[in-house]
């Protein structure tokens, strides 16, 4: 990286929003059939976010599941 700036990334509108609609139905096969597309194409979605991001985005062991529902149930 020249002049020592970091390159960043912004993922698309696309990506956003199955991130936004996985996070939302909290299934990957709920926010597919929201967006009537296919689960692999969500699983391929966010699975290009995490390697862009670097880090996990989404948890499926149930503690983290309810920690979220605890956090929801705080912020609203």
């Amino acid at each position: 990286m020249e002049g020592g700036h970091k390159r960043t990334y912004t993922p698309s509108v696309e990506h956003i929003a199955v991130f936004e609609s996985v996070a939302r139905y909290g299934s990957m096969n709920k926010a597919a059939q929201h967006l009537n597309v296919t689960s692999s194409s969500i699983t391929q979605h966010i699975q290009t976010l995490e390697q862009t991001h670097g880090d996990p985005l989404l948890f499926t062991e149930p503690v983290f599941n309810w920690i979220l529902l605890l956090c929801e149930h705080y912020v609203d």
